[in-house]
């Protein structure tokens, strides 16, 4: 029998840098986290992963021109680099946690419906985030462990979003969390990232099912009409 995952089964993973490539050339990566949820029960599974990754100094950073300005400026941000400088682990570390954190939730199966990789999502998949951990963990490694068919929140939320309200404006993740969630803002933290994004996506499920079924409702009407 293979280890598989179950197909309910989707991990929202979030991370934090010291900016984006377009700022300061090469980012470090600061903080990764992951978060499963269940198709099923349409709910996060309380078995959160996350992991500091071990960085330079800020005053280090700052010399080398590697952390952009908007993190220098965040209080939150800030707070991670420095615990990413003190708290963090090497690469290979951290990739070792990460697969026996992701071997947790497979299963013994020769069911053909079953995924041997994980599918995971995040808040700027297409962005930054699939780039950053490609460059710091390998391609080889994140092509192992993830599907490619990797789900962009941001994406997706602004279809669903144009397509059941009309809504032509974009939204950003922190105009997403206000709409969806009735936050404020994202928590530029990892793990609390992942969480808000999970949330994010079951919400876009519930709102399409909710299309599906009143469009199914719909049909069993004017049928009924026909009918009668």
């Amino acid at each position: 029998m293979a280890k598989l995952y179950p197909s309910e089964i989707i991990f929202s993973f979030d991370l934090e840098s010291s900016g984006l490539h377009a700022e300061v050339g090469q980012p470090y990566l600061l903080e990764f986290a992951m978060i499963p949820m269940s198709l099923k029960s349409m709910s996060l599974i309380q078995k959160p992963f996350h992991v500091y990754l071990k960085c330079p100094s800020v005053d280090e950073m700052k010399a080398q021109g590697k952390i952009s300005d908007f993190v220098l400026g965040n209080q939150n941000l800030m707070q991670v680099a420095k615990k990413a400088h003190k708290e963090g682990i090497g690469v290979d570390e951290a990739k070792d946690k990460i697969i026996r954190y992701l071997d947790e939730f497979k299963i013994d199966s020769n069911d053909k419906n079953l995924r041997p990789k994980a599918v995971i999502l995040s808040k700027s998949t297409g962005g930054l985030d699939r780039r950053l951990i490609g460059e710091v963990f390998g391609d080889p490694w994140v092509e192992e462990l993830f599907t490619h068919q990797m789900i962009d929140i941001t994406s997706n939320a602004n279809f669903v979003l144009h397509a059941q309200l009309g809504i032509i404006e974009t939204r950003s993740p922190k105009k997403l969390v206000a709409h969806l969630l009735g936050k404020d803002d994202v928590a530029h933290t990892a793990l609390q990232d992942a969480i808000d994004m999970g949330h994010v996506y079951l919400e876009l499920v519930k709102r399409v099912s909710a299309i599906r079924q009143e469009r199914d409702e719909l049909k069993r009407l004017i049928e009924e009409l026909r009918e009668s």
